[in-house]
């Protein structure tokens, strides 16, 4: 009777997955009988099949989190270190002196012996970049020297999850972040996109017809995509896109002019 009791208290969608799991666990336990057990297992199914496609979706998103749930809680969550990842709450992190960007020492090569040196004596830790520009040598061994690369899924394939989300029968938490993580995506690309269409479309007349030859269209074009991508605006839109777990469609055209900016510098040119 118990059990036929929590059994209809789960009967609308708002039941979260797991509460219809551990009643079919004491179902199972307690070698009972009930016909609502068939759709609570059907409902339970549904909740999980779905939650295996999104972990698909995510699985190579390249957000360093132990799981599903962790990466999209970490939506727009601030980015560390040279891997350009949240903060885990696990790996050890310390402050550059010169820039005061946060570094994983296990990134940046720093011994753990050393870090406790380093804050014991109150001696100043400068970042494998902030070395550089200074010209003094860095005195580890950085494991993490270029920032690895993301693929989070693009917001017109988590639409459609969250088209399937809308079919299910119980309550699933990855599915409302997922969907809040979605909302924010939209929001940062409807906001941020004419920013970069405005800078381009102001760039485009002024071009210099010969730096890319024959002066047609496609050469004033790709003037303007060099210099807006390689300035400013760009290279901030690019960062801040990058802390969404849903790839706003606006990061794909951000990621090509970065990848055409390093190219450039790459073959030092401008």
């Amino acid at each position: 009777q118990r059990w036929e009791k929590a059994a209809r208290g789960l009967v609308g969608s708002d039941a979260r997955i797991e509460e219809v799991q551990k009643l079919l666990k004491e179902y199972v336990k307690g070698n009972l009988h009930s016909d609502a057990m068939e759709e609570l297992r059907a409902r339970a199914r549904e909740g999980e099949a779905w939650l295996r496609e999104a972990r698909d979706l995510f699985d190579d998103c390249g957000i360093e989190l132990p799981d599903l749930t962790a990466v999209l809680r970490s939506d727009q969550a601030d980015l560390y270190c040279v891997c350009r990842q949240p903060d885990d709450l696990q790996r050890l992190m310390l402050a550059c002196d010169t820039c005061e960007v946060w570094y994983h020492m296990h990134c940046v090569g720093v011994p753990p012996a050393k870090a406790k040196q380093l804050a014991a004596s109150n001696d100043e830790f400068e970042c494998p970049a902030c070395a550089r520009k200074s010209g003094k040598p860095y005195p580890f061994s950085a494991r993490v020297k270029k920032v690895p690369p993301k693929k989070t899924p693009r917001a017109s394939e988590v639409a459609e999850l969250l088209r399937k989300a809308d079919q299910l029968r119980v309550c699933v938490e990855e599915a409302a972040l997922l969907r809040d993580a979605h909302a924010a995506c939209l929001e940062w690309h409807a906001k941020e996109a004419p920013k970069l269409l405005d800078a381009l479309s102001a760039t485009t007349p002024a071009a210099d017809p010969a730096a890319d030859g024959a002066g047609d269209g496609d050469g004033k074009l790709s003037t303007a995509w060099a210099r807006v991508g390689g300035g400013a605006l760009a290279r901030g839109l690019y960062d801040d896109g990058e802390a969404y777990r849903v790839e706003p469609e606006l990061m794909s055209l951000l990621k090509a002019w970065r990848f055409r900016r390093l190219l450039h510098e790459a073959r030092g040119l401008p």
